[in-house]
């Protein structure tokens, strides 16, 4: 229990290896919240390199897009970022 004026923070827990199934050691899988994050991380970033190697971009006017090109030339150079 808190003194008046202090606070208190919830226990700190580690994660505990995966009972039976693995060794304990996060390289050789020890720690399923860990292999499952990684394994996330791992599936995220095929998700998106497949996204982008699938990417088309949509049909524009030309007009449109030579309008927009001058735009950021000129933006460019106004802010000095021009080359």
């Amino acid at each position: 229990m808190a003194a008046p004026g202090e606070t208190t923070r919830p226990q700190q827990t580690r994660a505990t290896p995966c009972p039976g199934v693995c060794s304990g050691s996060i390289l050789a899988g020890g720690w399923g919240v860990v292999n499952m994050v990684a394994w996330e991380a791992v599936s995220a970033n095929r998700v998106w390199k497949q996204l982008l190697r699938d990417y088309e971009q949509p049909p524009m006017d030309p007009a449109i897009d030579e309008e927009l090109r001058d735009y950021v030339a000129r933006a460019k150079v106004e802010m000095g970022t021009n080359p």
